[in-house]
Parts: C-alpha cells; structure tokens; sequence
C-alpha cells in the first residue's frame, strides 16, 4: 500500500466552486460588518483611544501614582479633551448642516459659470448635462452624510468614553490573569508587552502627527476664511490615519467650500 497520500485534483469545476465560496464569504463578512457599523465604529474608537491613553498611563504608573490614580487622570483628562472637541464640531456640524442648501445652489450657479464660458470660447454642453454630469445635489448629500458620521460619533461618546474606561481597567489586570492559566507566563507576557508598547508607540506618533496636521489646516483655512475651518481640520486629524489616500479625501470639501466662497 502506498504511503504517499495525493489531493484529488478538483478540476476547473471544483476551483470554481471554490471561488464562489470565498467571494461568498467575502460578501457575508462585509453585509455583516457594515450591518454592525452602528457597534463597531464606537468599540474600534474606544480600542484606539485606549490604547493612546496606554502610554500617558504607564508613565504615570512609572512615576510612583497608583494605580486607579493614573487611571482617573487619564480619564478625567480624556474626558474633558473629548468634550471640548465635541463641542467645537457639534457647533460646527449644526452650522453646516443649516447651510447646505446654500452651498448646493452656490455649487449650481459655479456650474452654470463655467458652462457659459465654456459656451463662449465655442465648447457646446447641452442643457442641464453639466449639472446632471456633477450633481451639486449629490455633492450637497456626500456633505450631509459626512456631517452625519461626525454627529453618529459625538452621539455615541458617553458609549466610547465608558467603554475606554473597562477597558484601560481590564488592560491593568490582564497580566495577572494570564499569569494563572498561561503553561510559560513570563515569555508569553514578555512578547505581549513589547507587541503593545510598540502599537502604542506607533500610534501616539501617528496621532501627535495628525493633530499637528489638522491643526495646521485648521490655521490655514481659518487664514483664508473658509468656513467651519475646524469640522474641516478634526476630519484631516481623523483622515490622516487612513493610508495613502486619507489627506486627499480629508481635502476635497474644504477645496469645494473654498471654490465656493471664492
């Protein structure tokens, strides 16, 4: 009998089937992700904002303060950040949803300007296909329904900030937890705290970074006197954490308002 053991070969049918299975599957796990937006987008939020508190925690800890003391200044200190910055982009958020119907028309009438040049110098568009081709309605909703993430995220803050909390206070008993049930308990934790201190690392950079960003732009549009220059700042501080194409998407509406006050 022969030892040697061999996959049947499924054939161009089986690969097939298999094909369909994953992108099934692909298409289950992102109906599920999205149909769960509305739990994630507050628990990825809250995993974020605790592991940056992580490092302002384990210096106070290194310091000599207790335990529950470092984690009431972090938190009390988190606290009162976020509901300073939820203030200025609620204001901000209530503002711009006010002046969306003014800025579609001003969007409308920048349209109508360019086509009649266009006309002028012997480049005929038919009537309304220049705003049926860019839909100022469309890029008036694009504005809504960004505005509206923001309010999602500010409506959820008491979740988040809460939600931080068990997690900064689960985070300090873990170690000792897995002390008790782990077979090799201080090779695995070794490994583990050098894995999160350097998430850690990496992400309070990426964050110092992108507030120094944002607040840069902040500045500028303030300078030029776009309006809501601080929504338009807190949006590149969150989308500079995007890879490659965040700093791009985080400009475009600040670029169309300025268009538009121009």
């Amino acid at each position: 009998m022969n030892s040697n053991t061999h996959k049947p070969d499924l054939g161009h049918a089986g690969r097939f089937a298999q094909t369909l299975i994953v992108l099934a599957s692909l298409v289950i796990v992102v109906a599920g992700l999205k149909a769960a937006a509305a739990i994630m987008v507050p628990l990825l939020m809250a995993i974020f904002l605790a592991i940056i508190a992580s490092a302002p925690l384990r210096w106070l800890q290194d310091r000599g303060l207790p335990l529950w003391a470092s984690i009431s200044v972090v938190f009390i200190v988190l606290v009162l950040t976020l509901m300073v910055i939820g203030s200025l982009i609620g204001a901000s958020v209530n503002q711009i949803t006010a002046a969306l119907p003014r800025y579609e028309q001003q969007l409308t009438d920048m349209v109508d300007q360019a086509v009649n040049w266009l006309g002028s110098i012997g480049v005929q568009i038919p009537a309304g296909g220049a705003i049926d081709l860019i839909n100022p309605g469309a890029a008036a909703q694009f504005f809504g329904r960004l505005v509206s993430g923001f309010g999602g995220l500010l409506a959820n803050s008491m979740l988040i900030i809460l939600t931080v909390l068990f997690i900064m206070v689960e985070t300090s008993t873990l170690p000792a937890k897995l002390f008790s049930i782990l077979k090799q308990p201080e090779e695995t934790l070794a490994s583990l705290d050098r894995f999160m201190q350097g998430v850690a690392r990496y992400l309070v950079i990426k964050a110092v970074m992108s507030f120094i960003t944002g607040t840069l732009i902040a500045i500028y549009l303030l300078l030029l006197g776009v309006d809501f220059a601080f929504l338009w700042g807190a949006l590149a501080f969150f989308m500079n954490f995007v890879p490659y194409i965040g700093s791009i998407l985080a400009a475009v509406p600040a670029v169309v308002l300025a268009l538009l006050d121009a």
